[in-house]
């Protein structure tokens, strides 16, 4: 069965240049965060001292909050955060990877190859491990934050718009995975 390729589809050319420049700009961004982590964890005492006695003043929800005290255990809990951070985007450039190979094969006209579905269901399972990994990570940093610094820090809440997104992976990877056996049948019959 011949394809036929959207021409110039603004859609599919925007698609690709985001997602290029992110896979381009995923490993130099996680590479940052790293050297972060690496410069925060050796400098963990000198860090904790400049927050606390900073001329700084915190601000949350409008009212200044003055810290008196920083832990170096806070700074290497910011240090796994970014640590964690930084697997977090090694999972996001590889689902990048995935949608770059759907949105190709949607340019080129055969949305419905066979490798889409298969691809759809590795997005899947990355945005569900992406979920797994976030909320127990963002919990204790939540915690942490309250310990080090009273009570302040985020107000963390589980977000169920990851978990929608997981299921509606799944759900188009059986949609895609359809497609394609009805376009075999159909090429069969013809």
């Amino acid at each position: 069965m011949t394809t036929l390729p959207f021409p110039k589809d603004p859609l599919l050319t925007i698609a690709r240049i985001v997602i290029k420049v992110m896979l381009w700009g995923a490993p130099i961004i996680q590479g940052a965060v790293l050297i972060i982590a690496a410069i925060a964890y050796w400098n963990a005492d000198k860090i904790s001292y400049a927050i606390a006695h900073g001329s700084h003043a915190i601000v949350l929800d409008g009212q200044p909050i003055t810290v008196t005290h920083v832990s170096p255990d806070f700074i290497t809990a910011l240090v796994l955060l970014l640590i964690a951070s930084s697997a977090v985007m090694a999972v996001v450039w590889v689902f990048l990877w995935l949608l770059k190979a759907i949105v190709d094969t949607v340019a080129a006209g055969d949305p419905f190859a066979p490798g889409n579905a298969d691809r759809l269901r590795k997005m899947g399972w990355l945005m569900l491990v992406i979920q797994l990994v976030a909320a127990p990570i963002m919990a204790w940093m939540e915690w942490r934050v309250k310990a080090d610094l009273g009570q302040i820090g985020p107000d963390y809440h589980i977000d169920g718009s990851g978990l929608l997104m997981v299921l509606t992976l799944f759900i188009l990877a059986r949609v895609f995975h359809h497609g394609a056996a009805m376009r075999q049948d159909l090429e069969g019959t013809v």
